[in-house]
């Protein structure tokens, strides 16, 4: 098998090509959990409760403008 990529290794840890540790060299640190480090299950969170709805934000009148509009009587018939 010469010339095929197995993996990798880093930090004393050969790794296959998913990245799972499938052995290590003496000193080897920062590699996978153990059963006895394992992180415990993280609880269940408790629903949200409902919030109420928000009411709608009022228009807001557009800024003046540094350009000119319509015309002065095309803007009185309208």
């Amino acid at each position: 098998m010469r010339g095929v990529y197995l993996g990798r290794y880093r930090g004393g840890f050969f790794r296959d090509k998913a990245g799972n540790a499938v052995t290590f060299t003496k000193g080897a640190s920062g590699g996978p959990l153990t059963p006895v480090t394992e992180i415990p299950p993280i609880p269940a969170i408790p629903p949200i409760p409902p919030i109420n709805p928000i009411p709608p934000i009022p228009p807001i009148a557009p800024i003046n403008s540094l350009g000119w509009g319509e015309e002065w009587d095309d803007f009185l018939i309208d």
